[in-house]
């Protein structure tokens, strides 16, 4: 018999139903929401806790659209055998997902968030028949992101213009509402994103006469800062709360039930060693991410680890330098008004960080080794793993991969804007796919080659002198160190042309010796590629492009690596892009006319992974050459 596919990934309540994958029905979710009858409940689950799902169910469940066709989706559900089945189809649903709004400064943040509200604004047009001649002004405004938009009530509007529509109370889905709070809190843009969000929030929820009743999912529950400050009919229900905790994750018996459904119940003793130990409320729970997984795949491993949106080291080198960053700014910006002041100030705050974490890997490393050899030797591995960037490139360029092949353009231009300063909405699958090939390329050398770089001058100093052997890890986090303050404040704007000047000019320095050596890999590579395929045109091409286009590229480095991969796929990389609605001309780098796949992305990843190998290869020769010396 066959049996029901694995659901890994898949979030849309209707595809699961109707394509039929396995599903672990929390129908009844449903029902004890309403008979609680809370105005406004806030779950707080960990990520891969199925959240997202729940809420795709609940919005197919409540919503007056489609009434009778989404009525056919819970026909075998626990659900449709509850006396509260006369609730589905019976009101208007507003749903949305934040998930995706994470940015580095707060213009890309504030671009994705009304992008986010004028989609949904889309979605109701049909509103505009019935609206009155100011409603409808205000209406377009936000439908249209004209400058006078009103976006802090835009959501309260929008309820209210379903109520006078359909004469019915609207219900409200929120999910990861704060994600885009979280990622204003690590890039220093937390005041501006808590003042919208507030108010987006709070004019909703907040003794709203057209609020029939609300459902918000987060990971965290963010009190402190008054986002739900003054809403008295807020419930939460965090992973101590006994109320619902059986609806996120899968219980034990869930687990068993599928584990028999895909003849794996012998594996019960081994599953429950490997994914064991969550509480919610008075519940046992299993990440349902890590079952499904193994389910699909009938390995043991630990999926959910992988599931983090930044590696370890990254995201702590990234936000605290952030932090340091702003107090910095602050402070000198009061004391020195002058350009010349500026250019020493931004200075000073790069040496600054590079001593704050590059000290603290220096001291981490000796305290470690004095204490056990193994253990620092260990710790030493991880962190520096850690530092390395190619398994979250790969990670975020094959969700763009996955976009584009299931033909869905706004999903593509979603996960392209996670990787990419320039806007993404305007650009069709060729653009998306160059923008990946494009990222992919030059972070070849910034996340792969030059951490390797550094850690291999470290290696080469303490072989001769074990007193150096900190520097292993201290040279790759101050290299770290210096590219993220670059990424930082290395602008050409106004407000970062003389503060960030240096961070630019000293990420060039530090880059040039590895963006060089990264294209020197970069032919090696291709040259045994052309080599199996029998094709010298390929490295001959990659050969000519990389003479003529490397220095094309505004950076002085990233040329190096992104003109040898036009080259080898016979294409035009860069040109012409917008960045937050203004129109930058760049040069085409490359001469081919070849329209670039999705596969292309593929190959490209494939490539830095190539050349991950052969300095794996280079550094045992380093070992090799050593050991002989010595």
């Amino acid at each position: 018999m066959n049996k029901n596919a694995v659901p890994v990934g898949v979030e849309n309540f209707e595809r699961i139903i109707k394509d039929g994958y396995y599903y672990v029905d929390k129908s009844l979710l449903i029902e004890k929401m309403l008979e609680n009858r809370t105005p406004v409940t806030l779950f707080t689950r960990p990520r891969r806790f199925g959240k997202t799902l729940n809420m795709s169910m609940l919005n197919y469940f409540f919503n007056l659209k489609n009434r009778e066709e989404n009525r056919k989706l819970f026909e075998n559900l626990y659900i449709s055998k509850s006396k509260y089945m006369n609730q589905q189809g019976e009101y208007p649903v507003i749903y949305l997902s934040f998930k995706d709004i994470k940015a580095l400064n707060w213009e890309k943040c504030y671009y994705l968030t009304k992008r986010l509200i004028t989609y949904l604004y889309n979605e109701f047009e049909f509103l505009r028949e019935k609206l009155n001649k100011k409603d409808l002004s205000d209406f377009d405004k936000v439908w249209l992101d004209e400058k006078d938009a009103d976006w802090e009530n835009s959501l309260k509007n929008l309820l209210r213009y379903l109520y006078e529509y359909y004469n019915k109370k609207v219900v409200v889905l929120i999910d990861e509402y704060d994600t885009p709070i979280v990622s204003g809190y690590n890039n220093g843009y937390k005041k501006e994103v808590l003042d919208l969000y507030c108010s987006l929030y709070s004019t909703v929820l907040k003794s709203n006469t057209h609020l029939q009743f609300s459902v918000i999912t987060g990971i965290l529950r963010i009190a402190k800062e008054g986002i739900f400050s003054g809403l008295n009919n807020l419930k939460v229900n965090n992973i101590f709360s006994e109320k619902y905790s059986e609806y996120y994750g899968m219980t034990e018996n869930e687990v068993l039930e599928g584990l028999k459904y895909y003849n794996l119940e012998y594996e019960i003793n081994d599953v429950k060693d490997w994914y064991d130990g969550y509480q919610f409320g008075n519940t046992k729970v299993y990440n349902p991410w890590s079952i499904i997984n193994f389910l699909k795949n009938r390995k043991l491993k630990p999926y959910w680890q992988g599931t983090a949106g930044n590696e370890t080291i990254n995201e702590l080198l990234d936000r605290g330098n952030k932090e340091l960053f702003d107090d910095l700014e602050k402070l000198f910006r009061k004391v020195f008004k002058s350009n010349i002041g500026l250019l020493f100030s931004g200075l000073f705050i790069v040496c600054f960080n590079i001593f704050i974490w590059g000290g603290l890997a220096y001291l981490i490393n000796s305290f470690v080794y004095r204490i056990n050899i193994l253990a620092g030797f260990v710790i030493e591995s991880f962190l520096f793993f850690q530092i390395f960037a190619k398994a979250s490139l790969k990670f975020e360029s094959m969700k763009v991969y996955y976009a584009i092949k299931s033909d869905d353009i706004e999903k593509s231009r979603k996960e392209l804007s996670m990787i990419v300063g320039r806007d993404t909405d305007r650009l069709d699958y060729e653009h998306i796919i160059k923008a990946v090939i494009e990222t992919v390329a030059e972070n070849m050398s910034d996340g792969v080659v030059a951490p390797w770089f550094y850690a291999t001058l470290g290696i080469i100093a303490a072989v001769f002198n074990n007193r150096f052997t900190g520097l292993i890890l201290v040279l790759p986090i101050v290299y770290k160190t210096i590219n993220t303050m670059d990424s930082m404040i290395g602008y050409k704007d106004e407000k970062y042309f003389y503060i960030g000047k240096a961070a630019a000019r000293l990420d060039d320095i530090v880059n040039f010796l590895p963006a060089r050596f990264s294209a020197f890999i970069l032919l090696f590579v291709i040259f045994i590629i052309s080599i199996t395929k029998n094709n010298s045109i390929i490295f001959t091409r990659s050969l000519k492009s990389f003479v003529k286009y490397r220095y094309i590229h505004s950076s002085p480095n990233a040329g190096q690596t992104e003109s040898i991969i036009a080259g080898f796929l016979d294409t035009k990389l860069l040109g012409d892009a917008f960045y937050f609605g203004k129109l930058v001309k760049k040069r085409s780098i490359g001469d081919g006319n070849t329209k670039v796949k999705a596969d292309d992305i593929i190959a490209v990843n494939n490539i830095m992974y190539f050349a991950y190998i052969v300095l794996l290869i280079i550094n045992l020769i380093i070992g090799g050459i050593i050991c002989f010396i010595l």
